[in-house]
């Protein structure tokens, strides 16, 4: 589990995530916990969304801004947090700013 200061910050800063606990302190959300907000988006198939999951990585992490946007993410959790947020909610993370932007 992530608990480095970059996913804190990522994660306070997804008010969106935030509203669905009732938590005072930042919720860090495990891996599985983010699998499955999107899951429902992709009828309950894991086979789509690790499809999808793929293609966000080649596409999103690679392809479009060479290795670099990858190697940003220092863990599942944070890459799996960009991937939720860019799904529901179409924001990505900016480290320059250290916010979402959308």
């Amino acid at each position: 589990m992530d608990t480095g200061e970059t996913y804190i910050k990522q994660c306070a800063r997804a008010e969106e995530i935030q509203k669905l606990q009732t938590f005072t302190q930042v919720w860090l959300p495990r891996q599985d916990q983010l699998q499955a907000m999107v899951l429902p988006l992709k009828d309950d198939d894991l086979g789509e969304l690790h499809f999808d999951f793929n293609l966000f990585v080649e596409i999103d992490c690679i392809s479009k801004l060479g290795d670099y946007r990858l190697r940003e993410y220092k863990s599942y959790e944070q890459l799996w947090l960009a991937f939720v947020m860019k799904e529901l909610y179409h924001k990505k993370w900016d480290s320059e700013k250290e916010d979402w932007i959308g």
